[in-house]
């Protein structure tokens, strides 16, 4: 298990929990509501199939394909994160949580450099997102810049996120 994962996995519920589904499909609106219940309860591996439905029912839902990535990403899934986040994002380029989402599991891969990237993203689409802030400042610290790092969790920190 990677020594990011457990930083990153209460971070994605964070991502996730906050979307909610404007479509007009209601199954596949269903199915993602289902999805994110389970999100909720951190129970991921029963979200996935909900999620998965949502996107059979809706193929065009980003938010879907944004919410199994955070899933995955919560079971240590990084390359189905990417591939679902980047379909997220083809759907929905102003989709933050999909570039905070990717970005967590590029901090986890060690490509620190685009979870800089995808997070640096994230916050010019959101900047109240402060997971994205706090995993660009990990990836930050694991690239030897301390102060970026720093300024970046001390912002996470003061927009609301709760470290253990």
């Amino acid at each position: 298990m990677s020594r990011f994962l457990c930083l990153v996995v209460g971070l994605a519920l964070i991502g996730c929990s906050q979307q909610k589904y404007e479509g007009t499909n209601n199954k596949a609106g269903d199915e993602l509501n289902k999805g994110m219940a389970f999100f909720d309860k951190q129970d991921f591996e029963k979200a996935i199939p909900h999620f998965t439905e949502a996107i059979k029912l809706d193929p065009k839902l980003a938010i879907a394909f944004s919410n199994r990535g955070g899933a995955y990403l919560s079971i240590g899934k990084y390359d189905a994160v990417i591939g679902d986040c980047t379909e997220a994002i083809k759907l929905d380029p102003k989709l933050a949580t999909a570039f905070s989402n990717r970005g967590g599991a590029n901090l986890n891969l060690g490509k620190y450099d685009v979870a800089i990237g995808d997070c640096s993203e994230a916050i010019k689409l959101n900047p109240k997102l402060a997971v994205a802030y706090y995993i660009r400042g990990v990836a930050y610290k694991e690239k030897g810049d301390p102060e970026k790092a720093r300024a970046d969790v001390e912002m996470a920190k003061k927009l609301g996120l709760q470290l253990q």
